[in-house]
């Protein structure tokens, strides 16, 4: 577990000017000149609207190895899963299950007398937008020592928030807010209690079932020696050079009570699927679609920034060379995926790349690309997945 769960959280974004005329023949340059810039093994691209989708790749899927990258395969998301973890605690608010303004005091009662006094007013919504200190759980070491937690994952992420609220606040003095998986992953165990459901079967009956997407809480290519060799590795970077981690290797498991912060798979166009959600929702779209899954307004606020990091209950929010931008950056150490959306320019895109390096040249090339692509201008349909709203 060379890198497990060592997120990358980027703000880095630099103004490019580059306009391309036509998507659907310039992506796989573009996805070419990122590889080459980053020297990762593998690279994806893809482009969309509310309607129309393109994408793009180069290099191949594990170092070493002939199979070319071709865009279709899965890619690990690491924490771009929380942007749907948040949608899933939305739907559940809507209903009238939960409330963001709920305190932890009153969520988990059994708990007030047991859990610090500094969390006991703490909120749902505190959780989400990582302003309650909860501790992090950001690294390998930090997962190294850590308690043992029992059970099947919903048991664990149970004991996990018995554990965490016990603990000090994890939180810099003066601080509005400090990145925590932990946060998420307690947000989760409420609202498995809630629903009296698995985390898991949460996200798959509100999100995925509904966009037509498989669960996938593993690496890509996880499974039969067959799956190795059609489905991306993730690489990460020793001495300047890249090395495949194999997602079989016990050492390498993801933890599962940590999956609503960060542990799940999909293709570009699945993915795309869920963040075209927002797009739309935020452009007003798509009301009375079933498949939108929360109203608008809700949509609204999941981008709406909660504190002066700019964190939003699903993603960062800022302006972005002059537009209103939601975007986001997640790696859990072998995969590197970043997204951004525009609403008002109708265009939301990804990156998605098959290895990480903590370097700020990386980053800033994988930012630049994001930029870029943010101008591209024309678009092909090929997928009927990306049909109007139904």
């Amino acid at each position: 577990m060379r890198a497990l769960l060592k997120h990358i959280f980027t703000f880095i974004f630099v103004f490019a000017s580059v306009t391309l005329a036509n998507a659907s023949a310039a992506l796989d340059q573009k996805a070419q000149a990122l590889q080459a810039l980053t020297r990762a093994p593998g690279v994806a691209l893809a482009v969309f609207s509310t309607n129309e989708f393109d994408q793009g790749a180069a290099g191949v899927r594990k170092l070493g190895e002939a199979a070319a990258m071709t865009g279709n395969e899965q890619f690990h998301l690491g924490s771009n899963l929380k942007a749907m973890t948040a949608l899933t605690i939305a739907s559940m608010v809507e209903a009238n299950q939960l409330s963001w303004s709920a305190k932890l005091r009153d969520l988990l009662p059994e708990q007030a007398a047991s859990m610090r006094a500094e969390y006991r007013d703490k909120t749902l919504l505190d959780l989400l937008t990582h302003k309650a200190g909860i501790v992090g759980v950001l690294d390998l070491s930090a997962i190294l020592a850590l308690p043992t937690f029992n059970g099947n994952p919903r048991q664990q992420r149970a004991e996990f928030t018995a554990w965490a609220l016990t603990q000090a606040p994890d939180i810099a003095p003066g601080a509005e807010a400090q990145y925590s998986n932990g946060g998420l992953t307690i947000a989760a165990s409420i609202a498995e209690r809630v629903a009296n459901q698995s985390y898991e079967s949460l996200l798959s009956a509100k999100v995925l079932n509904p966009l037509a997407i498989p669960a996938r809480f593993t690496w890509p290519a996880t499974g039969s020696a067959a799956t190795a060799l059609t489905q991306p590795w993730g690489h990460v970077s020793e001495n300047g050079a890249w090395i495949p981690n194999d997602p079989n290797a016990p050492e390498n498991q993801f933890p599962q009570f940590l999956n609503p912060a960060g542990n799940i798979s999909m293709t570009l166009i699945e993915y795309a699927r869920t963040v075209r959600l927002h797009l739309r929702g935020l452009r007003g779209e798509c009301t009375a679609s079933p498949s939108q899954i929360v109203s608008n307004q809700t949509f609204q606020f999941l981008n709406t920034p909660q504190s002066n990091l700019l964190l939003s209950p699903a993603w960062l929010v800022s302006n972005v060379a002059g537009e209103p931008t939601s975007f986001f950056n997640g790696s859990a150490g072998t995969f590197y995926i970043a997204v951004a959306i525009q609403p008002r320019l109708n265009k939301a895109v990804v990156v998605a790349i098959n290895a990480v390096e903590e370097s700020v040249e990386f980053e800033t090339a994988v930012s630049d690309a994001v930029l870029d692509l943010l101008e591209v201008e024309s678009l092909s349909v090929f997928d009927n997945s990306f049909e109007s709203c139904r």
